[in-house]
């Protein structure tokens, strides 16, 4: 499943960078970037925090 991660952390209350599935309804329509297909959120969270995105976490709705 591909996963996205929400760059602008403005709006997310904890300023944290939201990762999402590509079919959440809650997935950011701009100001996001793929972070591939992963098995799980875990992977994906990983990868951004290996990216330098240390503040990741996933999404409450989908993940």
């Amino acid at each position: 499943m591909e996963y996205l991660l929400i760059l602008d952390t403005t709006k997310n209350p904890n300023k944290k960078n939201g990762v999402h599935t590509s079919v959440c309804s809650n997935r950011p329509t701009s100001f996001y970037m793929s972070l591939g297909d992963w098995d799980n959120e875990e992977q994906a969270i990983i990868h951004a925090k290996r990216r330098g995105y240390t503040k990741a976490e996933s999404c409450a709705k989908c993940c």
